[in-house]
């Protein structure tokens, strides 16, 4: 069963991948520590030494995104590169009253989401054999022999960037007299209690421990065939989504995690040099909890931007979307995948490797909880007390005859989830490498490209790293 997840998981994403994502609010980003061609690069040779009673391993690396231009597309409306934000245009895309602008003013909205993560991972070994000894055995082979305790401990840096700009600004408010005058100030409302845009946002610290058992059913110079398994403890608090694009440093989840490794000759034992084939994959079960996110209504992109009001409220305070239609729900993330697959060429101390990579993500499903949703608020009309059910971000309908309250139903739960994606990386790795009687030894350096599926659902980025380590 478990030989069938990664083709399986693979066809499911290259199926719901292609799709275009737009007006979503969370996006699932890969954390620098999840990337297996980055830590078996050369550390095969210390983790998988079965001489060795003991090895650690330390990686450092930093991964930007790019192509912020077709990234944005997953969080503005539908086909649109721009926002105009205006009342009369026959082509606006949102009429200033809802963010609280002056009813003649006019502006330009682009962003353009950008990431940064800097971090270091220190991974270890530790033989667990020779605790037991010779007193369990199958068949006559003592069970414990080639186990061992793995653990990782991984800090990570994030920087986040919604890439919130304005232009052809003209009407604009004076700031002396109101906190909102004009895009980026509507968009960093103070009466907004979440989702505000405020420049980059930043999360630094441990971000995951893993801690578990790995197997080595076959370890030598030549081929070695390994599994694992690990208990993944998050170490981050979850966003708050007090600003877009929160920075986020982790799953945030616990995870279970099981992987395996599979390192093949492909040249004959009495060569000059090794020239062998890599197979790694790690599946990653995330345990669900409970999040705030912010939604849409259905078929109303950008109405988490609109003002709502109260039912029969008597002072008829208008109040952002953002402040509604944020709640803390039930987030269920499934499964994370991350494969890569190379070839090793190995000469003398000297290896190099290159290979191919995916990593993807199920998607997620958020649910409210029983009581979560209170239903007494709506699209807030032109009139005290009134509501605008048909009202869109780019448009101000009618006042309804008699008030319309959201319902839990009229809630989109997948505006606010993130959705299956899947990324393709090219790696490449060269390192050194002293195997000896007492100690090994290892350094190496590599980099990476990664191209998603489907661009507007996950980030392109490019990553470097550096890795030592030690067994003994």
């Amino acid at each position: 069963m478990k030989k069938l997840i990664a083709p399986l998981m693979f066809c499911f994403f290259a199926l719901h991948g292609n799709n275009p994502k737009s007006s979503q609010t969370y996006l699932f980003t890969r954390p620098g520590q999840q990337n297996l061609c980055l830590m078996q690069a050369m550390w095969h040779n210390l983790i998988y030494d079965t001489t060795k009673k003991a090895a650690v391993d330390l990686a450092v690396y930093h991964q930007k995104s790019t192509h912020a231009d077709k990234i944005k597309a997953y969080f503005l409306p539908a086909y649109q590169e721009e926002m105009l934000v205006n009342s009369t245009a026959p082509n606006r895309n949102i009429v200033p009253f809802w963010l609280q602008l002056p009813s003649d003013f006019n502006g330009i909205l682009r962003i353009a989401p950008e990431q940064t993560q800097t971090g270091f991972t220190i991974a270890g070994r530790n033989d667990i054999g020779n605790l037991f000894g010779d007193r369990f055995k199958i068949a006559g082979v003592p069970l414990f022999q080639n186990w061992s305790v793995i653990w990782s401990v991984s800090f990570l840096a994030v920087k986040n960037n919604w890439g919130l700009t304005q232009s052809d600004v003209q009407n604009a408010g004076y700031s002396g007299t109101s906190p909102v005058y004009d895009i980026l100030s509507a968009f960093n409302n103070p009466e907004w209690i979440f989702y505000r845009s405020n420049g980059p946002t930043h999360q630094n610290s441990i971000s995951e421990v893993r801690i578990g058992l790995n197997t080595m059913f076959l370890s030598t110079e030549r081929a070695q065939l390994a599994s694992y398994s690990s208990l993944l403890v998050p170490c981050r608090k979850n966003p708050s989504l007090k600003y877009i694009f929160d920075a986020q440093n982790g799953y945030g989840h616990v995870g279970l995690v099981w992987g395996a490794i599979l390192h093949f000759p492909l040249t004959r034992k009495d060569d000059d040099f090794l020239l062998a084939g890599t197979i790694n994959f790690e599946n990653i079960y995330l345990i669900r909890n409970h999040q705030f996110r912010t939604f849409d209504l259905y078929n109303k992109q950008w109405s988490r931007f609109m003002l709502l009001r109260k039912q029969g409220d008597p002072t008829d305070t208008l109040i952002p979307g953002v402040n509604i239609l944020t709640h803390k729900v039930r987030v269920s993330p499934h499964n994370i995948m991350d494969f890569s697959t190379g070839f090793r060429l190995t000469v003398g101390c000297v290896e190099g490797e290159v290979g191919f990579g995916v990593w993807g993500n199920k998607g997620e499903r958020c649910r409210f909880s029983d009581d979560s949703w209170v239903p007494h608020y709506g699209i807030a009309g032109t009139l005290p007390n009134t509501s605008a059910s048909k009202s869109t971000i780019a448009n101000i309908a009618p006042n309804d005859p008699a008030f319309v309250t959201i319902l839990a139903s009229d809630i989109n739960m997948d505006s606010g989830a993130q959705t299956a994606s899947v990324a393709y990386k090219a790696y490449g790795s060269l390192g050194f490498k002293k195997i000896g009687q007492k100690y090994d030894a290892m350094f190496s350096v590599g980099g990476e490209a990664e191209f998603p599926h489907n661009p507007t659902d996950v980030l392109s980025t490019w990553g470097i790293w550096i890795s030592t380590g030690g067994a003994f």
